[in-house]
């Protein structure tokens, strides 16, 4: 009897995974197209290179299978083009296609989730309520739907740290792998993994350290080389340039802080003051600042709490994490503050320890940089679930307090699936460069018979790299264009297509070339009277909204436009050229 009713516990507790997987992955996929809507710079960048790397096995700088994509200057880690290239070679210029292995990755995290608490705790329920928290959580749910860096790395290292924890010996190696990939995806992974694992260390192999080490001295061997690597590039190549750029150390911000302090302690006559502002204490205390953004209850729970009012970083309507969880985080924190469970410490450290890579930029709150928090807040939202019903036990049986727990939880993440269905496909498409899709399309398929095609930079200038991905363009052509030097880096010119040079007196200029297609914004057309060959408006369901694109056929200008724009110019007989000023 005990044995058929284990067996019957076990069967419900993969019945009710299989459940929350199937919920989570719905979530993730639905209109993954569209929602956001359209592919930012980014997405279309590691999108396109896949792209040309499925054609012609070079990037879009004319690099072999390369390890790091050039992309704006920044060098990507490659390996996110390499996990999208099946879909996008299958389905060119395709966005639901271009991120479908990562909404996959991000439901593969709910099982991992689930793996991860069921190793260590050896707590199916414990497990299930981090799986379905996960599940339901708006901010893995974003990042599962978009092809950003730790969209990528935090799966890796969901499903590194679960092999890895693993008592069969055969998958630490693969979690020691995984892990490493986690680091050379993101650079949050970079420094975060070692202290995971150190943490790991110090919580389970304690007192057995040297029976561990050797147990585990090949896949530890290969997580150090791999790390080792990373590190080497991060540090001294240009795969840093990212990282440097948004650190504290050595960044302006603080070098300025440091003179205005300095001023005004000599200004004060207090020559002591100096010493407390030195770029040590003041860099001290901006990271400490930073940190402590990544526990504010608006950057977690609330609307448009710290930089996600960008809709880049999650939906402004809503917060991080759902709104109802937050008392049973504020529990599972003091229940594993208090207890001496290794599991709740392990957790507890692993959130504490996890805001660091952000603390140590300029730009936080950063709700991807601190995404590798969210598998320990799930675990401490669980407990903190766990331990409500237990205490009610004594007037509510267990059954009904949980029922009724996550019938309030499930209210809360539909209440949230409506608002985002509502609200972020127009929210969305601005800061995600989705006017640029119809546009880009719309030309592609009109662009024959006509011998030169010049778009507006004014709107963004990566305007040719989202012509080239959803108008899938020639890789060839792209890789033997011409880009603008600095950083970032921009395409100007491929094939017949050009961005509208940055040094004319007006955008209008190229219309004076014959067979000439040109894309304008309302501002840079507003005095021509030849109407639009055609005109694109940002997206919205629910009203005309404002153009953001108008297309001009140089051919059909009419004559007025044609004088005013040749006095305007100021050209000779080939446009392109700097005038003399």
């Amino acid at each position: 009897m005990q044995r058929a009713a284990q067996l019957w516990s076990s069967r419900k507790s993969w019945l009710l995974l299989l459940f929350a997987v199937l919920v989570g992955a719905w979530l993730r996929w639905y209109q993954l197209g569209e929602l956001p809507r359209g592919l930012n710079w980014d997405e279309a960048a590691y999108a396109y290179n896949a792209y040309s790397l499925a054609q012609t096995g070079y990037d879009e700088w004319g690099y072999r299978w390369p390890v790091f994509l050039k992309s704006f200057g920044e060098y990507k880690p490659a390996i996110v083009s390499y996990l999208i290239l099946p879909g996008v070679a299958l389905f060119p210029a395709n966005p639901a296609a271009a991120r479908a292995m990562v909404a996959l990755l991000g439901t593969l995290s709910i099982v991992a989730s689930y793996g991860l608490v069921w190793q260590l705790s050896k707590d199916r329920w414990l497990a299930l309520f981090t799986a379905f928290t996960l599940a339901v959580s708006p901010w893995h749910i974003h990042f599962s739907r978009t092809i950003l860096d730790p969209s990528i790395a935090h799966p890796l290292l969901m499903l590194g740290i679960w092999a890895w924890s693993t008592k069969r010996s055969g998958w630490w190696l693969t979690g020691g792998a995984l892990l490493g990939l986690a680091m050379y995806a993101y650079n949050a992974e970079r420094l975060f993994v070692p202290l995971l694992l150190m943490l790991y260390a110090v919580v389970y192999w304690r007192p057995h350290w040297h029976r561990e080490l050797q147990a585990r001295f090949l896949p530890l061997s290969v997580w150090v080389v791999l790390a080792g690597l990373i590190w080497g590039v991060m540090v001294f190549g240009q795969a840093g340039v990212r990282a440097r750029t948004v650190s504290f150390f050595g960044s302006s911000d603080v070098s300025n802080d440091v003179v205005t302090a300095q001023v005004l302690a000599a200004g004060l006559e207090r020559p002591w003051l100096r010493l407390l502002h030195n770029p040590l204490v003041v860099t001290t205390g901006l990271v400490a600042r930073q940190y402590g953004y990544y526990w504010r209850p608006d950057f977690l729970f609330f609307k448009e709490g710290g930089v996600n009012a960008s809709p880049i970083l999650g939906f402004p309507e809503r917060g991080n994490l759902l709104e109802v969880l937050a008392p049973f985080l504020a529990i599972g924190l003091v229940v594993a503050a208090s207890s001496r469970n290794k599991t709740h410490h392990f957790f507890l450290w692993w959130a504490l320890l996890a805001p660091i890579p952000g603390a140590l930029t300029t730009d936080g709150p950063h709700a991807g940089r601190a995404l590798i928090m969210l598998p320990a807040l799930n675990y401490l939202i669980a407990v903190g679930i766990w331990w409500t019903a237990d205490q009610l036990k004594k007037w509510v049986p267990p059954k009904i307090s949980l029922s009724v727990i996550w019938l309030l939880i499930g209210i809360w993440a539909m209440g949230w699936l409506v608002d985002y269905v509502s609200y972020y496909p127009e929210q969305s498409e601005s800061s995600w460069q989705g006017q640029f899709r119809d546009m880009s399309q719309w030309v592609g398929e009109h662009q024959e018979g006509y011998d030169q095609v010049y778009i507006t930079r004014q709107v963004d200038p990566h305007a040719l790299l989202f012509f080239a991905w959803y108008s899938s363009a020639n890789p060839t052509q792209v890789q033997a264009g011409q880009r603008e030097g600095g950083s970032p880096y921009y395409i100007s010119q491929f094939g017949k297509t050009k961005l509208i040079p940055s040094y004319d007196l007006a955008a209008v200029c190229p219309l004076l070339e014959s067979k000439t297609l040109t894309v304008l914004t309302p501002d840079e057309a507003q005095n021509l009277s030849t109407p639009p060959l055609k005109t694109f408006h940002y997206f919205n369901r629910f009203q005309l909204s404002e153009p953001v694109f108008q297309v001009y056929d140089s051919d059909k200008l009419y004559d007025t436009d044609r004088k005013f724009i040749k006095l305007s110019c100021q050209v000779g007989p080939s446009f392109g050229v700097a005038p003399d000023l």
